[in-house]
């Protein structure tokens, strides 16, 4: 089971209702509910949550990053570590409708060479062939 209750305790409020797990080939699809700030505080649940994700067995994840006003460099290794045992389990995690200053921060650090992003979640889940 998610530990999607765990987060909310963090206020780190998830919204899956796009997600559609039974259908062969969906990606995973979660958002954060309200405006948050990724920090510190909060990366070790959003780490629980995804290995949660995981062990699910979802191996194609977007996360719509429109609420996220800030990430921390705690909440981007969590990410980038994810990302890469995704990866290892021929999966991805792909983020999509960051805010412009998020995206400039993302190619500047050159995380947009790590992830891909899309400007809107209709747009990644395109790349997993999802309609």
């Amino acid at each position: 089971m998610l530990s999607f209750s765990k987060a909310r305790k963090q206020n780190l409020w998830l919204d899956t209702s796009l997600t559609e797990p039974n259908k062969l080939g969906y990606p995973y699809i979660f958002a954060f509910e309200k405006e948050i700030v990724l920090d510190f505080n909060n990366f070790e649940v959003l780490n629980s949550v995804l290995d949660d994700v995981m062990r699910e067995g979802a191996r194609k994840l977007v996360i719509d990053m429109g609420n996220v006003n800030y990430i921390s460099v705690n909440a981007l290794a969590v990410l980038t570590a994810k990302n890469e045992e995704f990866k290892s389990g021929k999966g991805e995690i792909v983020l999509a409708n960051l805010k412009p200053k998020m995206v400039e921060i993302f190619r500047l650090l050159g995380f947009d060479k790590i992830f891909r992003i899309f400007n809107r979640v209709e747009e990644a889940t395109e790349l997993f062939n999802v309609r």
